[in-house]
């Protein structure tokens, strides 16, 4: 990664230039062509409307035009219903993307503006702020308590903490030891930094997994195959019998143009021209139904194939859950016990617990840790009490402190200082006998066993005026610990429960 330096100035914009015109523009590329007219092509090729449009002619041409017309017109609704369901679709779907067009601050030619994010190319120096979506793969060069959201690639709701990358790494994907990596369509939730583009377009993450979607053949759903045998069978049975009924009127009557066109007759009654219009209408119905639950269709042929259903494998986070961090576990410290021990905290304890925390979370942050405390707190006890408090110094998140520090000034002048982080170093920094120490360390760990996310909190009025130049000479006083959950949709239960009971050979 050190063998690509970047200019302090940012990249010139000719060099840009030849960069993008090089590698393309920063944005993952559909399909080629027309996404509306491969649908059209696709649903006209189906042999259903292939059989249809043969009988609609067939008619024609034997003298039969009110069949022709009738056939041709059902032929018109299925192409039309299977069309405008597709075209609906694509179009929410494209104006979904062009909402999410976003912009992005580099600097170029020494000078920071907001450019497209389709217009980075790698080597782009970007800076990046709480609640802006990442645009490209990139490397940290600074950080101030960067938080970045990566539950898009990982499944995993709790932010990353990002710190610059040391110079000798090798660029990975998402997982342990990438602190210094940032992946394109993550959000950043907390912090700010610089960082060097390290790929875009079908080169990021996240295009790879594009690529790789895109290499799926589509299956034929299982209806369709069902369907298409059965058309085929009997078109067969009508071909022979239509041969057999040409060849005994000729052999008979010795008329082999009455005998052809009685064969052709007999193979037009056979044809099933009614079963595609029936499948048609009664999958646009079913499509229908589910745009006013708000599941778009793209083809009506997923209709039936979700009645099909035998294995049904979800994703979890945001899917079976809200990706939205709860307060499910508030553990305050009480009062001292003879003898030094702490006893459990009570309801006030319970509220000052959540005050403290609230104090040591940003006052309009985009971390999900930290918006869940500030609901817990006003759930608890309302808006911040009438005092005004003025931010005099944070001391962000950070791989060597692994607390996050706000220290606030009141009115009266004095300081308050009021930390939050993981529970091994919260009680490292807080003045607690050893017996407390270990014994919170163990209710840590089992808050952690149960699936919470478990964050210590601390707080201490300093005798200062100033706020100090480190953590490290902050006097904390423990408050307890928070435990956090990424809880159900409160959907999830009945929607499980309304699928009924799994049908033989289904695997829940």
């Amino acid at each position: 990664l050190g063998a690509m330096p970047v200019p302090e100035n940012g990249l010139t914009s000719t060099e840009a230039e030849r960069r993008l015109a090089e590698g393309g523009p920063n944005e993952i590329a559909s399909r080629p062509g027309s996404a509306k007219l491969r649908l059209l092509v696709e649903t006209v090729r189906e042999p259903i409307v292939l059989l249809l449009l043969g009988a609609g002619i067939l008619y024609l041409l034997f003298g039969e035009p009110r069949d022709s017309i009738l056939i041709l017109v059902f032929l018109g609704v299925i192409i039309g219903l299977d069309f405008y369901q597709g075209a609906q679709t694509e179009n929410a779907l494209a104006a979904l993307r062009a909402l999410s067009e976003p912009e992005v601050q580099v600097v170029r030619d020494g000078t920071e503006r907001l450019l497209p994010a389709r217009d980075l190319v790698p080597g782009d120096r970007i800076r990046l702020h709480e609640g802006n979506r990442v645009p490209a793969d990139a490397v940290v060069l600074e950080s101030e308590g960067l938080l970045v959201d990566e539950s898009l690639l990982t499944g995993e709701a709790v932010p990353i903490p990002k710190g610059p990358a040391d110079e000798e790494a090798t660029w990975s994907g998402p997982g342990k030891g990438t602190e210094g990596f940032l992946y394109a369509q993550t959000l950043v939730v907390s912090g700010e930094g610089t960082a060097r583009v390290h790929a875009t377009g079908t080169r990021t993450e996240v295009g790879h997994i594009a690529g790789a979607l895109g290499t799926i053949s589509r299956e034929v759903p299982l209806l369709q195959r069902q369907t298409r045998a059965l058309v085929l069978a009997i078109s067969a049975a009508a071909g022979v019998l239509s041969v057999l009924v040409a060849v005994l009127v000729g052999l008979t009557s010795g008329a082999w143009i009455p005998g052809l066109l009685a064969g052709i007759a007999v193979a037009i009654a056979l044809l099933p021209e009614e079963i595609p219009i029936v499948l048609t209408v009664y999958t646009a119905l079913g499509a229908r139904r589910l745009a006013e639950h708000h599941a778009l269709a793209r083809r009506l042929s997923a209709i039936p194939t979700l009645g099909a259903v035998t294995v049904l494998c979800t994703d979890k986070t945001g899917t079976l859950t809200l990706n939205r961090m709860t307060v499910a576990e508030v553990l305050p410290v009480g009062q001292a016990l003879p003898g030094g021990a702490l006893a459990p905290g009570g309801p006030t304890d319970v509220r000052a617990l959540l005050l403290s925390a609230s104090r040591a979370s940003g006052p309009a942050s985009h971390d999900p840790m930290e918006l869940a405390i500030l609901t817990a707190k006003e759930a608890a006890m309302g808006k911040e009490p009438s005092r005004a408090l003025e931010l005099a110094r944070r001391f962000p998140f950070n791989q060597r402190s692994m607390i996050t520090v706000y220290v606030w000034r009141q009115d009266t002048g004095k300081l308050t200082a009021a930390a939050k982080g993981a529970p091994e170093a919260i009680l490292e920094r807080c003045s607690l006998p050893a017996d407390d120490r270990a014994r919170w360390a163990r209710v840590a760990g089992e808050m952690a066993s149960r699936g919470l996310r478990v964050l210590g909190v601390a707080e201490t009025e300093l005798p200062l005026t100033e706020p100090p130049s480190d953590v490290g000479s902050l006097p904390l006083s423990f408050r307890g610990f928070l435990g956090f959950v990424d809880p159900l949709r409160p959907d999830v239960p009945a929607a499980i429960g309304s699928a009924g009971r799994p049908a033989s050979g289904s695997s829940w």
